[in-house]
């Protein structure tokens, strides 16, 4: 037996940015989620004899974002401004959307440390500038 695609569900999106299109559910989340960063950052990758990356970081690259007072881990997504890449020992400006919201609600604000992990391993440290969704604004 053959796989069948789902039909697409009749969405319309009326905003500013957007003109009228039929979109899947997912495909309106993908879209409203890329455009809307959940905080922005200054990170600096470390260089690869502090632990970080041999190789460059590209944007939309998504390592584990975690706190330091947490276990929780997330997916963190980063579209770096003004640049395409980042090598080892760079700083660059972050716009960061995080995949699990909930275990991070109303826990970051301006000052917040943060670090970018490969598995165990830490490779980039970060510093929120500003957050952007209300629902991670500390109260």
């Amino acid at each position: 037996m053959g796989h069948r695609r789902a039909p697409k569900a009749a969405a319309v999106i009326n905003t500013k940015r957007w003109q009228q299109a039929e979109m899947t559910p997912i495909e309106i989340n993908q879209t409203i989620k890329s455009e809307q960063p959940d905080f922005i950052a200054k990170v600096r990758f470390l260089t690869t004899e502090e632990g970080g990356r041999t190789g460059y970081a590209a944007s939309g690259y998504r390592p584990a974002f975690k706190l330091p007072d947490q276990t929780e881990m997330t997916s963190a997504e980063q579209k770096f401004r003004g640049t395409d890449k980042v090598n080892p020992g760079q700083e660059v400006i972050s716009e960061i959307r995080i995949l699990w919201i909930e275990a991070f609600e109303q826990k970051l604000s301006i000052g917040t440390d943060f670090e970018l992990r490969e598995g165990p391993r830490t490779i980039a440290k970060g510093e929120i500038i500003e957050v952007t969704n209300e629902r991670l604004r500390k109260k």
